[in-house]
């Protein structure tokens, strides 16, 4: 079974919040015995890159991760 794993993100120009969601690859035998992981989704008002940067699209900055327990949402 894939593993899910949830992060809020949060932009530090404009301090827009949300959240971003990466999944575990299907098979560890293709990452060397590792099970890599995807970043499969992000809130709206943020945008991944094909590196898996996240970005908010009103500021062009990196979202950088936000304490626990905070909550997504502009």
């Amino acid at each position: 079974m894939r593993e899910r794993f949830v992060a809020y993100v949060v932009c530090p120009k404009c301090q827009k919040k949300g959240a971003a969601v990466w999944e575990e690859n299907e098979d560890p035998v293709y990452q060397g015995g590792e099970w890599g992981k995807t970043l499969t989704r992000v809130s709206e008002g943020f945008r991944a890159t094909p590196s898996g940067q996240i970005l908010c699209i009103d500021c062009d900055v990196e979202a950088v991760l936000a304490q626990s327990g905070m909550r997504g949402g502009s």
